[in-house]
């Protein structure tokens, strides 16, 4: 017989919405990381010391 607490057609589990929040932010953030370090990030780096 069949697993009636089993439902295929039942939608999986996004997750809570605080990790979807989590998770967004922090991409954004490396993100916004990335640009800044292409960008060249302030004149950061050893060749600065000479």
């Amino acid at each position: 017989m069949a697993d009636p607490s089993h439902d295929p057609y039942a939608k999986p589990d996004k997750g809570r919405r605080w990790v979807r929040a989590l998770v967004i932010t922090v991409l954004v953030v490396a993100v916004l990381v990335v640009i800044l370090l292409v960008a060249g990030g302030g004149g950061h780096g050893p060749s600065r010391h000479f």
